[in-house]
């Protein structure tokens, strides 16, 4: 028997070294995998670097993905796709730099809590980074946890006051 495929939607980010660039070869490494079809792709943002990271701003992007993978399979999948842009590395550096960051933010209608991993991601409704591009290309896209669409949970963001984020370019698509 099959299991069902599930829409996800993927968070990218990069701000360190060609940022576009980063992010468009995490996005084809990922399409790459044959457990995972990339459905729709965001454009480009570009936000302030926030916590401990200090270097340049991020672009960040959103993906929309298919797939038969449980949330501990996606987030390793996404784990070793960070990996061979360095992560282990990035982890390490006192600027908060990353190469490339993936992300799981949605994963159909899955709430998961269990060894570390959270699903939907816990800081989702908070953070612009991940609501305006998520928004482009899942707007009906429902949180699970509290039945509003991605649209509305950007939205409600948005009358916080805080400026949105710039889309500043597009990735090759690659669908």
């Amino acid at each position: 028997m099959s299991v069902p495929k599930r829409k996800a939607v993927v968070a990218l980010g990069s701000n360190s070294g060609d940022r576009l660039s980063n992010l468009t070869e995490g996005l084809a490494r990922l399409a790459e995998e044959g457990d995972v079809r990339v459905v729709a792709v965001s454009g480009v943002y570009e936000t302030e670097a926030q916590g401990k990271a200090t270097g340049q701003n991020f672009y960040n992007a959103a993906a929309l993905v298919e797939t038969a993978l449980d949330p501990v399979e996606l987030i390793a999948l996404l784990g070793r796709i960070e990996r061979t842009f360095g992560r282990d590395e990035d982890r390490r550096r006192e600027d908060g730099g990353r190469r490339l960051d993936l992300d799981l933010i949605y994963l159909g209608d899955v709430v998961y809590d269990r060894d570390g991993i959270v699903v939907p991601h816990p800081r989702r409704r908070w953070r612009d980074f991940v609501l305006a591009p998520a928004s482009e290309i899942a707007p009906r896209f429902v949180d699970p946890e509290d039945g509003l669409t991605v649209s509305e949970l950007w939205e409600n963001l948005k009358k916080t006051g805080a400026p949105p984020p710039e889309r500043v370019a597009e990735i090759k698509r690659l669908l």
